[in-house]
Formats: structure tokens, C-alpha cells, sequence
């Protein structure tokens, strides 16, 4: 996978979780099980961000749209707010590394047990990838298919070219300082 598919997913999902400290009651939370997702960014599906995820109710709180855990420690936010239409909508601002920040404005909408639409406006500056810098559109599309995998664990991410790496080792490593396995 290339680089900038990586740095664009980890920013779209800093931007996309960053939405959960001031959460209202009665958050929604994705369905436990094996998620397909798939991203556009400024109307192009990206075939590279493509992937399946593995969430038990530990990679569901820390990694779903409203991940709490890594908004705390990355991303400041100012609400999120449950809209009249049934969507659910967030602004924030996280960063990722010394430099890079990216701000977005998030409308999720959908069924949490089968699929959600995630649209995220977001402003990005200081990435190490110069095409990832200003304002882009990011969608990511998320269906649920049912149990993970035998073999799965919570956090497993398993790309398009059958690359598979651990999304909770991944953001362990980034909060300790230490690099992920």
C-alpha cells in the first residue's frame, strides 16, 4: 500500500473519530462483527483504501466513527450533535505527528447494525505528502457482512492487496511513542 493511502486513511479516521468528547447520550455504536469499508476522497474511490474490519466492542469504542479513546489523546472536538433528520454530525481537530493537523466538519448517517455513510470535509496541513495538503472530501462507506473471521481479532484490517495489519497495535504504538508490530 502506498504511503499517502495510509497517511490519508489514519487522517480520515483521526478526522472521522475525532468526534467523540463531547458526546450526547445515547451515542450510537457499529455493530460488533466484520465491516467492509471503502473511501473516496474528492470523488474518487481509492481502490488502495479499500478494506475489512475486524471490531469486537474494545476496537468498536476506540476505532469506530466515535471512538472515543483516540479522540482523547489526538483530536480536540467541539460536539457532536445528533441532527433532527436522524444524522449525526461533529467538528475537529487532530494531529497526527508533530506537524500534520487536520481539521474536518463529519455527517454520519445510516444504520450502525448494516451501514453508515461517513462525509468528512476535512483541512489538512503539514502532511509529509504535499498532495494531502488543503481541502479534500473524504467518504467512507462501511457494510456490515457479519462475524469476523476465524483467526480475527478486534482491530484487524485487512487491505484490498491482502495486507493485514492491527489497527489497535497501530494506535497503541502512536499514543506510547513506540512503533506498532
Amino acid at each position: 500500500m502506498k504511503k499517502s493511502a495510509i497517511i490519508c486513511l489514519a487522517g480520515s479516521v483521526l478526522a472521522v473519530s475525532g468526534a467523540a468528547l463531547a458526546v450526547p447520550p445515547g451515542l450510537p455504536h457499529q455493530k460488533v462483527g466484520l465491516w467492509q469499508q471503502t473511501m473516496a476522497r474528492d470523488g474518487t474511490t481509492m481502490s488502495a483504501a479499500s478494506s475489512q474490519v475486524c471490531f469486537d466492542a474494545a476496537a468498536e469504542d476506540k476505532m469506530s466513527v466515535f471512538g472515543q479513546q483516540m479522540a482523547n489523546k489526538m483530536c480536540q472536538s467541539q460536539k457532536v450533535v445528533h441532527n433532527l433528520d436522524g444524522s449525526w454530525s461533529s467538528d475537529s481537530t487532530c494531529s497526527l505527528g508533530s506537524a500534520m493537523t487536520i481539521s474536518g466538519h463529519t455527517v454520519v448517517t445510516g444504520d450502525f447494525n448494516s451501514k453508515i455513510t461517513i462525509t468528512t470535509i476535512s483541512m489538512a496541513t503539514g502532511a509529509p505528502v504535499t498532495t494531502l495538503n488543503g481541502r479534500h472530501q473524504i467518504v467512507i462507506t462501511a457494510t456490515w457482512l457479519g462475524p469476523c473471521k476465524a483467526g480475527q481479532r478486534g482491530g484487524d484490517m485487512i487491505m484490498s492487496n491482502g495486507m493485514k495489519i492491527n489497527m489497535m497495535d497501530t494506535l497503541n504504538g502512536m499514543h506510547s511513542g513506540t512503533p506498532a508490530h
